[in-house]
């Protein structure tokens, strides 16, 4: 799709396009910033209706393949599904990011559909299960029981000002 190089901002009905040339694959917000993900390591900020400044990712190890990411209380989580590893990037403050720390490194990280943080790391599995981990360790599992059967979810969000799951 040719939208997922540009972002569409819209306020009271009106829409303004902003092109950056990178092809973004996800977002989340920080503060009063968005931050746009783009492969294989690259973070747009964007705030005040304007792009403010990119920047690389430091390199956890030579092969990474991150394909997703999550933003709670600054840090930054990127999900290595082929390796099985969470890595985390502590927040320095004011657009700065430390060295990476494995977070996490599971074979369940493999396993995942989507991941939402808000103080616990949620993960969305293949079957369609829920599992809560916090410091690095499983807190919680459950299987979704909802009727009618839903046959699949695709997303899950979590806000910590919010005492709920979001499932799409």
């Amino acid at each position: 799709s040719p939208y997922n190089e540009n972002l569409l901002e819209v306020e009271n009905g009106k829409a303004r396009l902003y092109e950056n040339g990178e092809k973004f694959i996800s977002a989340a917000v920080l503060e009063d910033s968005l931050l746009l993900f783009a492969k294989p390591d690259k973070i747009a900020t964007f705030r005040e209706s304007q792009f403010q400044k990119t920047f690389s990712l430091s390199h956890t190890y030579p092969d990474f393949d991150f394909d997703d990411f999550a933003a709670y209380q600054g840090n930054l989580y990127l999900p290595d599904k082929a390796k099985g590893r969470l890595i985390k990037y502590p927040y320095s403050g004011e657009s700065q990011w430390g060295l990476p720390q494995l977070w996490m490194e599971s074979e369940r990280v493999r396993s995942f559909k989507s991941m939402a943080v808000d103080g616990s790391v949620w993960f969305l599995t293949k079957e369609n299960s829920i599992k809560r981990y916090y410091g690095g360790r499983l807190s919680e599992s459950f299987e979704l029981e909802i009727f009618p059967k839903i046959k699949v979810f695709s997303l899950v969000k979590a806000s910590p000002q919010l005492p709920y799951l979001y499932l799409l």
